[in-house]
């Protein structure tokens, strides 16, 4: 490459990427904004992952072998090489539109108060076919929705609403924040939204610029207990660091009648809280069925709890609330 510092660095960490690394490639290559370099981090691939990118002839790109360090050192290594002061992602096995970059680009160039600019995505399955099923449709219900800073900083801390692969960042940003904390994977992209806010605003294009692939194959799918587990670790770390006053460990109590309530009690202490019985003294209190949180917030407001706050589906009581508030 030469000397010049392009306007953003696009990471795209693969291993085993194949069929639609390829796919994945050209799409960023075919962007209509060219100022751009290509990190593409090989990550261990035991497939013909190593072979197809020794084919490919753009400038633009380079690659960057690992050995198999993890998605999130992977990351972390494509961050710290990066030389464009925005940095994008994009998923081995996702697809950008053509105007991506672009726009994303140019809204970072004219609101200098935004850290993080993801898009609204298309879903396709294996053979590129658009979905529309029933988690598709609660993601445009629930997810989508939210586009602007103030909705997506109160939606965030709830469920984890920007596609990972879609965003661009400021790069001093995300390098200030640390990057990627492995002992957070498969979650570290959630992780780290978090660790940005509320200091850092986040804001979503809401035309689609991004194609999201669903299949068997993907690490969420292959890995969703975990991943529910490090999510709710990144919740209740987002929590003490939000009410620095919670003791340690604080009283965490779990409310619900899901398969995830156990979890929230089995991580608790990784995040220096005690689970106590719903029925006695407790600081922080976990609302496991997300879809019954303004349910029970309406009960707790009924018995007229003092100091209550709500910070996604989690209560916090006084005197912590006030204690944050006085600080």
């Amino acid at each position: 490459m030469s000397g010049h510092a392009p306007g953003v660095s696009v990471l795209l960490p693969v291993r085993n990427g194949l069929p639609w690394l390829g796919a994945a490639v050209a799409s960023v290559c075919g962007q209509t904004f060219s100022d751009f370099e290509l990190i593409i981090i090989e990550d261990g691939s035991t497939d013909g992952t190593p072979d197809l990118l020794k084919t490919l002839r753009d400038s633009r790109i380079r690659v960057i072998r690992t050995g198999g360090v993890g998605i999130a050192r992977a990351l972390n290594i494509g961050l710290d090489t990066a030389t464009g002061p925005y940095v994008a992602r994009q998923d081995a096995d996702d697809e950008s539109l053509p105007t991506r970059l672009a726009r994303q680009a140019a809204l970072l160039d004219s609101m200098p108060d935004i850290d993080v600019v993801s898009t609204v995505a298309e879903y396709v399955d294996v053979d590129g076919n658009l979905l529309d099923d029933e988690w598709v449709r609660i993601v445009r219900r629930q997810q989508d929705v939210a586009v602007t800073p103030e909705a997506i900083a109160r939606l965030m801390p709830l469920t984890c609403c920007v596609t990972h692969g879609s965003i661009m960042a400021r790069a001093a940003v995300l390098r200030a924040a640390g990057g990627y904390r492995p002992d957070l994977v498969p979650a570290e992209d959630y992780d780290l939204w978090l660790r940005l806010l509320p200091s850092h605003r986040f804001v979503k294009l809401g035309e689609p610029l991004y194609r999201y692939r669903a299949h068997a194959a993907q690490s969420g799918a292959r890995s969703r207990p975990q991943q529910i587990g490090k999510t709710i670790l990144a919740k209740l770390q987002y929590v003490r660091r939000l009410y620095p006053h919670l003791t340690t460990p604080a009283r965490l109590a779990v409310l619900g009648a899901t398969r995830g309530d156990e979890l929230y009690r089995s991580v608790a202490a990784a995040a220096s809280f005690q689970p106590v019985a719903i029925e006695d003294a407790w600081d922080v209190l976990a609302i496991t069925d997300l879809g019954k949180v303004s349910e029970y917030e309406r009960r707790l407001r009924l018995h007229r709890i003092p100091g209550l706050e709500l910070v996604g589906n989690f209560f916090v009581r006084a005197p912590v609330v006030e204690e944050r508030r006085s600080a």
